[in-house]
């Protein structure tokens, strides 16, 4: 198998292919679980083959499961069957007593249908129609949610760019959280400054400035340790993100695994937009956080940025010749700087 394929980040995954980094079976199994390209039939055939090629791993937080610290026994009767019952359950919904709706991420607002589908196929067969002529990354995280009626009870099905059921999150049953309990040291390429965005994301994702990662200038038994009393929501990756009003602010991700280098467009003028943006100051604050500039410098072009674009928000939609009858003409070349699209 090759695990470095699997990696939602190209970076990572060819990062850790370059150092020869080796995971063991819990390991290959979470970055397996994590995969947002492949279905959710792929991953349990993966599972399997995980448990035919690789040795067990044992930890005592697994007992919680099955009574056993041995992943190969959850994942065998526990995990594998929860996720095969619950896929069966939610692509055969009409034999279940079920009913469907799907729905999306549009633009930055979570989208679902109102109209109930009497299977999992009609439902499919509409949100593929209604996608078919949109823009690339108008619809983010597409997911077809089965419910039982008069109860609580569902299945949801997030699908990837092939329309294929790649994640599941139900409580028709017991679900299993298996690859959520274990902090996995998965190492990275990337450096203090580097401007980057999250990859795995249902939601459109914001490019950031990575300052500091959880394990970054810790030690052997610091990561052993990790390993042991850490879990998953601990793949820590701390940085710097812009908010609508333009102010930066700190925050983290949970999954540094599922970050990649940002090679989108760092400015967009469109005001009428919803993907509209001015991320020009990142690149500002990255040149700080790597030591290529002063602060007075990074104070100095936070101020210009702000005011460009306080100018650009306000500046009259007026056509050359009112210019000529204010008696400011030169204002027409300003404003044409103003409208371009790209800088």
């Amino acid at each position: 198998m090759d695990i470095y394929s699997y990696f939602n980040s190209k970076s990572v995954g060819e990062y850790c292919r370059s150092i020869g980094h080796k995971f063991n079976a819990y390991e290959t199994g979470f970055i397996i679980n994590a995969c947002n390209r492949i279905s959710i039939e792929e991953k349990l055939d993966l599972y399997r083959e995980i448990m035919e090629t690789m040795s067990d791993v044992r930890n005592e937080r697994l007992k919680k499961y099955t009574g056993s610290d041995s992943f190969f026994h959850a994942l065998k009767n526990a995990f594998i069957p929860s996720e095969q019952t619950a896929y069966e359950q939610l692509i055969h919904a009409d034999r279940n007593g079920m009913f469907c709706q799907y729905g999306c991420y549009h633009y930055n607002n979570r989208f679902t249908d109102d109209t109930i589908y009497t299977s999992y196929g009609r439902a499919y067969e509409v949100l593929k129609e209604n996608i078919s002529d949109s823009e690339p990354d108008e619809y983010r995280g597409l997911f077809i949610t089965a419910k039982i009626p008069d109860t609580d009870k569902y299945i949801t099905g997030h699908l990837n760019d092939n329309l294929e059921v790649n994640t599941l999150w139900y409580n028709c049953h017991e679900e299993i959280p298996l690859f959520d309990i274990l902090w996995v040291y998965i190492p990275t390429p990337f450096k203090k400054g580097d401007i980057l965005i999250p990859c795995a994301t249902f939601y459109p994702p914001e490019p950031m400035v990575l300052n500091d990662i959880c394990y970054w200038g810790k030690d052997e038994e610091w990561l052993e340790k990790r390993k042991v009393y850490a879990d998953f929501s601990d793949m820590t990756a701390y940085g710097y993100w812009l908010g609508n009003d333009g102010q930066v602010y700190e925050e983290c991700v949970h999954d540094y695994h599922n970050l990649e280098y940002f090679t989108g467009e760092f400015f967009r003028l469109d005001l009428y937009n919803p993907k509209y943006k001015d991320h020009r100051l990142l690149k500002t604050l990255s040149a700080a956080l790597k030591g290529e500039i002063d602060i007075e410098v990074l104070v100095t072009a936070n101020n210009l940025l702000k005011a460009e674009n306080d100018l650009r928000k306000n500046f009259p939609a007026w056509n050359a010749k009112y210019y000529e009858k204010a008696g400011i003409p030169e204002m027409t070349e300003l404003e044409k700087m103003l409208k371009k699209q790209h800088f």
